[in-house]
């Protein structure tokens, strides 16, 4: 029978046919082990706000204030398409602000926890 690490077969009687066996199965804990000089529960590095991910109603937001740069003439219909596909595809921060970033008097607003999720 299959001896393979934390499985292991222990004799736990007899019968008719012989000795029966059981299997015992051992579960290790694994402890996670913190970089040097780094804190358990925070990354070993800083993180760039740029790269974090967006959520759909941060994109949503951001197809908002693109309706308000057209309905203001900032920006043309072909541009807003550019721009509408850009934003529902971005997957990090970086992504979605390239599409207003150009936008004169275009905020982009932070969830209130500060992550923009």
């Amino acid at each position: 029978m299959d001896q393979s690490p934390g499985v292991r077969m222990v004799q736990s009687g007899s019968g008719a046919s012989g000795a029966t066996f059981r299997l015992l199965r051992h579960f290790a804990t694994v402890q996670p082990v913190a970089e040097e000089g780094a804190k358990l529960g925070q990354p070993p590095h800083p993180i760039d706000p740029r790269e974090l991910r967006v959520s759909d109603a941060e994109r949503e937001h951001v197809a908002g204030l693109l309706n308000k740069a057209l309905a203001r003439g900032l920006i043309d219909l072909d541009g807003f398409a550019e721009r509408l596909g850009a934003a529902l595809a971005a997957k990090t921060r970086a992504e979605l602000n390239t599409v207003v970033i150009d936008l004169p008097g275009v905020v982009v607003r932070n969830a209130p926890n500060g992550r923009g999720d």
